[in-house]
């Protein structure tokens, strides 16, 4: 039995577990509701979660999953940026030495300016802002300007293979 445990503060990552819960005909619950559920009849966990300022978000957890169930536990990172963006690649390489062996994947999901609160609405616009200032950051102004959503059912598809391979 796969469990999908997601994070989602925007819902991207939340319409991503939905998604590959659906895929794989599985579970999907929200970190928040976690509690006390029975996890250890799970074959494979997948921890859904955000990027969020170069930052995995309830990392600290996901270290503490991991320990409960090894070799069983598949991390899935969402962000804005591109898969293949250099703060990707970077994000891998700075993993603790302790979860560095754990499936890991990362999923473009865009950014939902609508789902954010107050004080990540503030930040992203003092970026913004800055961006304009700086001279040659226009493309990076514009990849951020607004919300975007490029959520994609075939970016799900080397997790499912994955969750097949372990089956």
């Amino acid at each position: 039995m796969t469990i999908i445990v997601y994070f989602s503060k925007t819902g991207l990552t939340k319409r991503y577990a939905a998604l590959l819960a659906g895929i794989l005909h599985c579970r999907f619950i929200s970190l928040d509701e976690l509690g006390d559920q029975n996890l250890h009849d799970c074959k494979n966990l997948i921890f859904m979660t955000r990027l969020k300022a170069g930052k995995i978000e309830k990392l600290g957890l996901f270290r503490k999953i991991v320990k409960k169930f090894p070799g069983r536990s598949i991390l899935v990172v969402t962000g804005a940026s591109p898969a293949d963006a250099p703060t990707v690649s970077a994000l891998w390489k700075s993993l603790p030495l302790d979860i560095e062996h754990v499936p890991h994947f990362y999923l473009q999901a865009g950014l939902n300016y609508e789902g954010m609160d107050r004080v990540e609405r503030a930040m992203m616009n003092t970026l913004k802002f800055t961006l304009l200032l700086r001279p040659g950051h226009q493309e990076q102004y514009d990849q951020i300007a607004n919300s975007f959503d490029t959520i994609s059912e075939d970016k799900l598809q080397p997790i499912v293979d994955l969750i097949k391979e372990k089956s």
